[in-house]
């Protein structure tokens, strides 16, 4: 029977945010967009759980564990974006353009400690440490471009296309620690070191129409991507790559009596 008799849990840590933006109009017409914003935080739980290990059919064999943990975290993060946007003299017809950049950090030290106790003299058998640390960043850049003009009063075309690209790397460490000694030995089987990156490679047009009381929309979007991880520490490396995909797609809608409609879409 496993139960918890006594549970501590601690928690201090702060957070920090931070924004700007401006707008530029550069005519009429023309407008430049700027914004970034900054994040920053620490967190540093500590947990005591006193567990006891009652065995019914040989008392001599129950046990008590008291562990606790005692972790250390930081984390940041930094945005930024840039638009443009631009509209025509014919009413509803505009382009955008936007930049995307994003990258977060983060370290982790989590410290655990088990003490051991025999029952029921509540006298040590013995003491295990463990440390694990963490740490890993990411990148990712997105660039998208869109375009929607009228082609008449009913009819209207949509155009974009739009890439992605992406970092991420992480190391995660587990250790066991001498508990007289303070000598830490690294455990491999445990330990993983991952790097990865991808890219996604979109486009997409839309028709829509409407013809007395029956509208439609078609659409056909193409995309591309590729994606390859790395294990470093064990030299190996993973590839998938996607070739140029269509996906297409068609919204049908026809207007009934009474405020009714009927719809059929296909994607």
């Amino acid at each position: 029977t496993y139960f918890n008799q006594n549970d501590k849990n601690t928690s201090i840590g702060n957070f920090r945010f931070i924004r700007l933006g401006a707008d530029f109009f550069i005519d009429n017409r023309n407008t430049l967009t700027v914004n970034g914003n900054f994040v920053k935080g620490k967190f540093e739980p500590f947990s005591v759980n006193d567990i006891l290990v009652d065995t019914l059919s040989n008392p001599k064999n129950s046990s008590s564990f008291l562990r606790t943990s005692n972790t250390l975290g930081e984390f940041r993060n930094m945005g930024s974006q840039l638009s443009f946007k631009h509209n025509f003299p014919k009413a509803g017809r505009e382009w955008t353009a936007d930049a995307t950049f994003n990258a977060s950090k983060n370290n982790n030290a989590n410290d655990i400690r088990t003490d051991t106790f025999n029952l029921p003299s509540y006298t040590i058998r013995n003491t295990a440490k463990q440390q694990q640390i963490t740490n890993g960043d990411n990148k990712n850049i997105t660039i998208q471009t869109d375009y929607s003009t009228p082609l008449t009063d009913k009819s209207k075309l949509e155009l974009g296309a739009r890439a992605n690209f992406r970092e991420v790397n992480s190391i995660n460490n587990f250790f066991f620690v001498n508990p007289v000694t303070g000598q830490t030995t690294y455990i491999a089987p445990l330990s993983v070191e991952y790097n990865s990156n991808d890219q996604v490679y979109a486009a997409y047009a839309n028709y829509s129409n409407k013809i007395k009381d029956f509208g439609y929309q078609l659409g056909l979007r193409a995309e591309s991507s590729n994606y390859e991880g790395v294990l470093p520490d064990k030299n190996q490396t993973f590839k998938i790559d996607f070739p140029i995909s269509l996906f297409p797609s068609i919204f049908l809608s026809k207007k009934k009596k009474k405020n009714q409609d009927l719809q059929l879409n296909y994607s």
